[in-house]
């Protein structure tokens, strides 16, 4: 199977025209702050964030070459939920390197305290393999209360 060499949840992932990326604001800890009077969030509660989760996959054999892979990523609750996912097909041709950058919308809230964000990869074969789970990186949701504003005079 493929090694992963680098997997990380961020703000944004940008690649120039020379395939060169960039990863701006890696996610380890969220803090959202509400108003100290809120009521408290449903379970479904998501943000309007967009953020990605980046993988660089490296070929570890010849016998990959030509194959297809699929990578599943997740953000998964306290509880193993999962939150959102991206599925991912990739394949290595002349390149020993693949990167997957899963861009997602939104960013579920309704799940506090620790999180992980994780990717599994399987052979794409016909039928396709088991999962097999290669990393998680801890991603912690808190609130902040913030008291109302005061009325000017």
């Amino acid at each position: 199977m493929p090694n992963l060499l680098l997997f990380v949840p961020c703000e944004k992932a940008i690649v120039d025209p020379n395939g060169s990326l960039s990863i701006i604001s890696v996610i380890g800890k969220l803090t959202l702050q509400v108003p100290s009077d809120a009521p408290p969030l449903p379970p479904n509660a998501t943000i309007p964030m967009q953020w990605a989760i980046v993988s660089i996959w490296q070929q570890s054999s010849d016998w990959e070459s030509g194959r297809t892979f699929e990578q599943r990523a997740a953000l998964v609750s306290g509880t193993g939920d999962i939150l959102v996912e991206s599925l991912a097909a990739f394949k290595f041709t002349k390149d020993q390197l693949h990167q997957v950058i899963a861009n997602l919308h939104g960013m579920p809230i309704g799940s506090l305290g620790a999180l992980k964000v994780k990717v599994w990869i399987r052979d794409k074969a016909d039928p396709p393999k088991e999962w097999k789970e290669v990393a998680s990186f801890p991603l912690t949701l808190e609130l902040q209360p913030v008291p109302p504003p005061t009325a000017l005079n």
